[in-house]
């Protein structure tokens, strides 16, 4: 019996011993070596200087986005890499900080009453995309798929929201009307992976990231995914386009000059230029422009 006994408590030491040794290996994947917790940074357009808005010693904050009347900003957190996700929204000045939902990548609507965002609410493991109505907390779940449906992307007009999703075995772009009473529709489709959609202030066109020629390029393309055109030629990655307020420009992240910085470009492609050079920050984290287009508030997470 005690030969038994100790062999079952053998047994399960070793199990845990696994499952430890498992998710060191699984949070040293998922996080990079040598970066830190990220943070949300303020960064001036003109002059490049940079600022925190917001950090946490313990948690790590990712992809904010500014309300329409440029008085808050949404964002999502989380303990470690692999944890649940809470969004958050605070005042401008940092000030009133509040958890609003269990879910991720905060996008809000244009008359500033609604957040979409991407959450496993009513079933574990299967993310769709919500809507949270601000006023009352009131939420609604907007797709209904087996799939991964993230990234959720507001149009200028408030009708539509794009979406990133894995329903057909790798990332491709959809969209669907913000009542979910017309099927999603596919968006740009190509080979390869497509991700992130962006609609222009005017809402004529799109962008977003996609591999479908062989390496990370940012794409445009008409709201209905034709004429589709490529603005970054690179062997490096580019990804996750987000337009200016004025549409004029697009800023993106790259790795073309080693760790990831964030880019702008005109809205054809031309003039791409460098516009965050600190060598001890990398931007992984979500990004979007100041509704004057004067600042750029950013995740990032430091190095070494």
């Amino acid at each position: 019996m005690r030969g038994t006994r100790r062999s079952w408590v053998i047994t399960v030491a070793a199990i845990v011993i696994a499952i430890v040794i498992a998710t060191v290996v699984w949070r040293a994947w998922a996080r990079p070596p040598g970066l830190g917790r990220h943070a949300i940074y303020l960064t001036d357009v003109a002059t490049g200087a940079t600022m925190v808005w917001r950090s946490a010693p313990d948690r790590d904050l990712w992809a904010p986005d500014w309300s329409p009347d440029w008085t808050m900003i949404a964002w999502h957190e989380t303990e470690t890499d692999d944890a649940p996700a809470d969004l958050m929204v605070a005042n401008r000045d940092g000030s009133g900080a509040r958890r609003i939902a269990a879910g991720s990548h905060a996008s809000w609507s244009p008359d500033g009453r609604s957040v979409a965002f991407e959450a496993q609410i009513e079933q574990a493991h299967n993310f769709d995309i919500y809507i949270i109505d601000l006023a009352s907390g009131a939420t609604r779940r907007l797709t209904r798929n087996p799939a991964f449906d993230w990234a959720p992307s507001w149009s200028p007009d408030g009708r539509m929201i794009g979406f990133t999703s894995q329903r057909t075995g790798t990332d491709q772009l959809y969209a669907i009307d913000r009542e979910g009473t017309t099927p999603e529709r596919a968006v740009a489709a190509g080979s390869g992976s497509s991700v992130r959609l962006a609609w222009s202030p005017d809402g004529s066109r799109i962008a977003f990231g996609s591999d479908r020629a062989g390496d990370a390029e940012i794409y445009v393309a008409q709201p209905h995914g034709a004429q589709v055109v490529a603005l970054t030629d690179n062997t490096a990655a580019d990804w996750d386009p987000a337009w200016s307020p004025d549409g004029l420009r697009i800023l993106f992240l790259s790795y073309r000059d080693g760790p990831a910085d964030l880019y702008t470009m005109d809205a054809d492609g031309t003039h791409q230029t460098r516009l965050t050079h600190d060598a001890a920050m990398e931007d992984t984290g979500g990004f979007e422009w100041s509704p004057d287009g004067a600042s750029i508030v950013h995740a990032a997470a430091t190095r070494g």
